[in-house]
């Protein structure tokens, strides 16, 4: 009786503890009137959906291509009012098919001005808004990536790759165990976007804004001719971030990358090495062509750009030869001016005079020379008639000196003209 007490008390217990998780959290924001729950029970559709083309729900699940070489997509009629964060969360599978194919799933968050058509993945190729696409098409396999557009552009398959700002790799085909893909954005967390399938992180980023505005949410597929079954379980809508999403990072999925098998050729022995992203592009352009074209830059170089600097070069280097040349003649100049200044208009080695000092010198001389003349003729005037009265020694003198004043007038004019000349070479 004891154990039974016991027993139905755990009960109770279990009870009231599970009932206030589920009522509290993110239970509280989700969207019941418009998320897609319980269709294991159901028999249609929600009138709040809308199945196009080939999609239709079969065993408690919505299959989108349900035949080889189908398409079709799931819409939410009315428009899902973003005002401030979000969350929406997908579970989903694909089965009957392993391998490449060009066929799809996509997931949409758009514009609900955005016009529907089925040209890409079984969803629009132009519109505005957010598309997340599972596909094995690429080189590195099956994976996951992020899409934005702004309704400019109208995307064709092959561009999908270019224009992704996210990705992750994922094996999600012919599993029959479904994933579960959650979408967050909340504007308070920094506008984080993240996506996370099965509690890993794919991508997340804050570099994207949404406006606040009404978006069409859902979902679309192509089997590309093949008899891949992509099938939608659930859909579920909350109006805030899920506390999951804010959860750090643990897990993450891993990313594309690309080996190269190596052998040695002597040994036998197999390496696998990790290449670059950029190297996988373009793989059938050969060695031999890359060194063709380093040859062909090579010879622009040398044939054109070298030769171009090295006369450059060469015209700078002769007309600063001949500016050196110049500055040494001028103070070759300034060193003979200084000299002939403070040496009585002397040369540096005493032998090379300008022809105005000459002028100067010679006429130096000449009165020198006048000079002892007037002295030799009056000694001989003396011893031939005696004593000169004063009267003819001034009058002779008077005669003698007035070619001396003459000289001594034209020796200051030469002089100040020097001294000009002495001044302008300083100055210069």
């Amino acid at each position: 009786m004891f154990c039974l007490q016991l027993l139905y008390l755990y009960i109770l217990i279990t009870g009231v503890y599970g009932h206030v998780i589920n009522k509290s959290g993110d239970e509280t924001t989700l969207r019941r009137d418009i998320s897609l729950l319980d269709l294991v029970k159901a028999s249609k559709l929600p009138a709040q959906w809308n199945a196009l083309e080939s999609a239709r729900l079969v065993e408690g699940r919505v299959v989108l291509t349900p035949k080889t070489n189908t398409k079709g997509s799931i819409w939410l009629q009315d428009p899902f009012p973003i005002k401030d964060a979000f969350t929406v969360e997908w579970t989903f599978r694909s089965i009957n098919f392993s391998g490449k194919s060009k066929g799809g799933m996509s997931f949409w968050v758009l514009d609900d001005t955005t016009q529907l058509d089925d040209k890409l993945y079984g969803g629009p190729n132009k519109f505005s808004g957010l598309q997340i696409l599972i596909d094995n098409f690429s080189n590195y396999g099956p994976s996951v990536r992020g899409i934005l557009n702004d309704g400019s552009q109208e995307f064709k398959q092959e561009d999908i790759y270019s224009n992704a700002f996210a990705s992750c790799l994922m094996g999600y085909q012919d599993s029959a165990v479904p994933f579960t893909m959650r979408l967050s954005y909340s504007p308070k967390e920094n506008h984080l976007l993240k996506l996370q399938i099965d509690n890993q992180v794919c991508f997340q980023t804050r570099n994207i804004l949404l406006p606040q505005k009404n978006f069409r949410i859902g979902t679309s597929a192509n089997n590309a001719g093949t008899e891949e079954s992509f099938e939608l379980l659930r859909i579920k809508l909350y109006d805030d971030i899920l506390e999951k999403a804010l959860e750090p990072n643990m897990k993450a999925m891993p990313q594309p990358k690309t080996v190269q098998k190596i052998i040695n050729k002597d040994t036998g022995a197999q390496t696998m090495k990790e290449k670059d992203i950029f190297d996988t592009k373009k793989s059938d352009v050969s060695v031999l062509d890359i060194y063709k074209k380093i040859d062909q830059l090579e010879g622009k170089i040398i044939g054109n750009d070298v030769s171009t600097l090295l006369t450059s070069v060469d015209n700078a280097i002769e007309g600063q030869r001949k500016m050196n040349k110049h500055l040494d003649e001028l103070l070759t100049q300034l060193k003979l001016f200084a000299h002939f200044e403070n040496k009585d208009l002397l040369t540096k080695d005493d032998t090379i005079i300008p022809d105005n000092y000459k002028e100067f010198l010679n006429m130096n001389d000449k009165l020198g020379e006048l000079l002892k003349e007037q002295e030799s003729i009056r000694m001989e005037h003396r011893k031939n008639h005696g004593e000169i009265t004063s009267t003819d020694v001034l009058n002779k003198l008077f005669l003698w000196m007035l070619p001396l004043i003459g000289v001594i007038l034209l020796t200051a004019y030469h002089t100040y003209k020097i001294q000009q000349e002495i001044s302008k070479t300083k100055l210069l």
